[in-house]
């Protein structure tokens, strides 16, 4: 090969990566701009649940509806430090009609909003006010 074959051989494989790496690069540009455009429904935040002041009794039961449609039971234990320790169990049932339920137990400070999560799609925020 002479030195001006040579030249452009190397000038033609440089023009060809060039244009290579700019196409790649836009493709990957574009991809990220419309991936970054849209928001998938795994991502939409949790429905929120606003008891308000829910007034309890020593192993009382109250039931509540979710945002989501589910019933909601919750059943106080006065402690003796002043906390009320709360049962919270919820029920539903799926698309094939199986009955479906959870529950979740906290120490909650009285009169004092708190706001749990319950699941990936519910938060509850209560305030529990004991009865005198």
């Amino acid at each position: 090969m002479t030195g001006l074959t040579k030249t452009l051989a190397t000038n033609k494989y440089m023009k060809s990566t060039k244009q290579f790496a700019s196409l790649f690069a836009l493709a990957l540009a574009v991809s990220l701009f419309a991936g970054c455009s849209r928001q998938s429904p795994a991502a939409a935040s949790p429905k929120t649940t606003d008891f308000g002041i829910v007034e309890v009794s020593e192993g009382v039961p109250s039931q509540h509806v979710l945002a989501d449609g589910r019933m909601c039971t919750l059943t106080p234990t006065l402690l003796n430090d002043g906390k009320v320790k709360l049962v919270i169990r919820i029920r539903g049932t799926n698309a094939a009609g199986d009955v479906l339920s959870s529950s979740l137990v906290f120490d909650a400070v009285a009169d004092q909003a708190t706001t749990y999560a319950f699941d990936k799609s519910n938060v509850i925020t209560v305030t529990l006010h004991v009865a005198k």
